[in-house]
């Protein structure tokens, strides 16, 4: 790596240069901690200061629009949910991959299309000219787009609280707003409930044992391994604690609980869904997860460039990988367009089904 990346450092001249230089390297590594952070600000300016207020996600190597903000607070906008975008500013979607994966980092292709996804709208003026394929029709959109750090935050619909019921016998978690004060609130509300729904493709706050333990047996159970670096001899790792989840007070869940992971769910989200994946009643349904699992490590490079790195290894209890790899799933499910055009989610529709079907008793 380092005969193949000191004369792109050597022949970097300028300073955006020398930042995609260091983007490269960041992705040779292979490793989801390592990228800018914060965001490089030249990098954002590179990128455009103008972005159009939808969600994009790659769903068999196609770029789907999975969401459309049309809430009065952005201009209306002539894309739907469902769309294929097939180019962008004139240039093939396909094409603007191959460019842009060299140097978007990620621990595998799905992580690294996902960043590609939430990079694809930005724009350097208010509009942004996209091809789009629709119902079998291919449409050219003139799509606004709004300055950035100008446009409101989303409110999420009264609706879509952080927990809610999706039927009146199973509940739903979005760990992505979830707080420490709301976990016995909620399961105290899911108490009598089939099963739970923990929706995980997102970043989570730090509650993986507080929420698991309502989950889990009263006996200690491992959920995961880690190895870190032994600092007498550089090279070596060591194996250290392995971690378990186990009950704690009265209040223990015995329904069931399906937990919704794909390539947003990265490091912290993987570990938790590592943990609840321990308890006895609980299954792993999506995709491939982003296998950036483990803590970080601050570096800041010449020029003051910030990254990360993976600093810890996180290994299943029997050293499985997961790191690059991402989680063992259960129930392997992706999304599909005609399910995003109908409005559905695939994945919770999916899981809702899991909790409600008969248990079969052993014969």
């Amino acid at each position: 790596m380092l005969r193949d990346m000191l004369p792109r450092f050597a022949a970097a001249n300028t300073a955006l240069s020398y930042r995609h230089a260091a983007a490269a390297l960041f992705t040779r590594v292979h490793d989801g901690h390592a990228r800018y952070y914060p965001l490089d600000p030249l990098l954002e300016a590179e990128r455009g200061n103008y972005l159009v207020a939808a969600d994009v996600q790659f769903i068999d190597q196609q770029a789907v629009v999975t969401h459309v903000r049309q809430d009065g607070l952005v201009p209306a906008s002539p894309l739907a949910a469902g769309d294929i975008i097939r180019q962008v500013a004139g240039r093939p979607v396909a094409a603007l991959v191959r460019q842009r994966l060299p140097e978007t980092p990620g621990s595998n292709l799905p992580a690294q299309l996902n960043t590609i996804a939430g990079n694809l709208l930005y724009a350097p003026t208010p509009q942004l000219a996209l091809q789009v394929a629709r119902a079998g029709q291919l449409l050219r959109l003139a799509v606004p787009a709004g300055r950035v750090g100008t446009v409101p935050a989303e409110t999420p619909p009264a609706a879509d609280s952080t927990y809610r019921f999706l039927t009146p016998d199973v509940g739903y978690l979005d760990m992505a707003r979830l707080s420490s004060q709301q976990v016995p609130v909620a399961l105290q509300a899911f108490a009598h409930t089939k099963g739970i729904v923990v929706d995980q493709r997102n970043y989570p706050a730090p509650i993986v044992y507080e929420l698991a333990s309502y989950f889990a047996s009263p006996r200690p159970v491992p959920f995961a391994s880690c190895t870190e670096r032994d600092q007498r001899e550089p090279g070596r790792f060591l194996w250290q604690r392995v971690s378990s989840v186990k009950a704690s007070g009265p209040a223990v869940y015995l329904g069931r609980v399906v937990v919704l992971v794909n390539e947003k769910s990265r490091s912290r989200a993987e570990y938790t869904a590592m943990a609840l994946r321990a308890t006895p009643n609980c299954l792993l349904l999506g995709s491939q997860t982003a296998g950036a699992d483990g803590n970080t490590t601050k570096i800041v490079l010449p020029g003051g460039l910030n990254t990360l790195m993976t600093g810890i290894g996180i290994y299943y209890p029997d050293r499985g990988e997961t790191q690059q790899v991402g989680l063992r799933l259960d129930v392997p499910l992706r999304p599909t367009v005609a399910g995003i055009r109908a409005g559905r989610d695939e994945l919770r529709d999916r899981a809702v089904e899991l909790i409600q079907r008969p248990v079969t008793s052993p014969n």
